[in-house]
């Protein structure tokens, strides 16, 4: 298998994962077309790996996907014209997705939401299969089927050490603190409402800014630091009623 060709595949799968057929359609999420952008081509995901999961906690995360627009069929580059999942199975119990489109062309930006509470513990490796269609004498023509379970997995954990926590003290925490390169901030809401993390470095310029959609009770979302050099930094989360800051610190790798 030629390089291109692994490439081709690991997208196509990878952009399998993130969609569950007629189901999975109007999800209510945004591509980010500012930070995921197909530059190599072909074909793109962001982020790369997926956040772990905690038994009862909340747990939501946007997908951005640009479909690649070539295929490798015996040995040969052929133009894609869409995807399609036929198959998805072992997703963790509680956790659903939702696409925004049924079909995936090339070279368009799509988005998929990962959202529930998942139930179970465990990794899980997900069992896809997606159809790749053609063009063949103006007649869309699904070419080959590509089964894959052990390229994309997602962990759940057991707990993540907060389940006891006092929420009556304040509205937001923030785990693990310190942190290596990514963590979870859990924010506490009443309702749906907007929200919105800023991350500052000490000198009060913003490293990271990222608008936060919130559900009733608890909320978990994942900051990824992995770009910011080690220190202090500092947090302000804010909702319509709530403010929230405090130190943030990442370690060196």
């Amino acid at each position: 298998m030629t390089i291109m060709k692994k490439i081709l595949y690991s997208l196509i799968l990878v952009v399998s994962t993130l969609f569950l057929g007629i189901s999975a359609i109007h999800a209510q999420c945004v591509p980010d077309t500012v930070n995921c952008k197909d530059t190599l081509m072909p074909g793109e995901f962001c982020p790369r790996t997926l956040p772990d999961g905690y038994i009862g906690q909340p747990y939501n995360e946007v997908i951005t996907i640009i479909p690649p627009d070539e295929y490798i069929y015996n040995g040969n580059p052929i133009e894609v014209l869409k995807l399609i999942v036929t198959d998805v199975k072992n997703m963790p119990p509680g956790i659903t997705y939702e696409a925004n489109a049924p079909e995936f062309f090339p070279d368009t930006a799509y988005c998929v939401l990962l959202s529930g509470t998942p139930d179970s513990a465990g990794i899980y490796n997900l069992g896809i299969t997606v159809t790749v269609f053609i063009n063949f004498l103006g007649t869309p023509i699904g070419v080959e089927d590509i089964t894959d379970d052990t390229s994309v997995s997602i962990t759940i954990h057991a707990g993540s050490g907060l389940e006891n926590y006092d929420w009556d003290d304040q509205f937001v925490i923030c785990g693990p603190n310190p942190f290596n390169n990514t963590t979870m901030i859990r924010l506490k809401s009443q309702g749906i409402e907007d929200a919105e993390l800023v991350v500052y470095n000490l000198l009060g310029g913003v490293v990271y800014r990222e608008q936060l959609r919130t559900s009733p009770g608890i909320n978990s979302f994942r900051f990824n630091g992995q770009d910011l050099r080690h220190g202090t930094y500092i947090y302000h989360v804010s909702t319509r009623g709530e403010i929230y800051t405090n130190r943030l610190l990442k370690l060196k790798d």
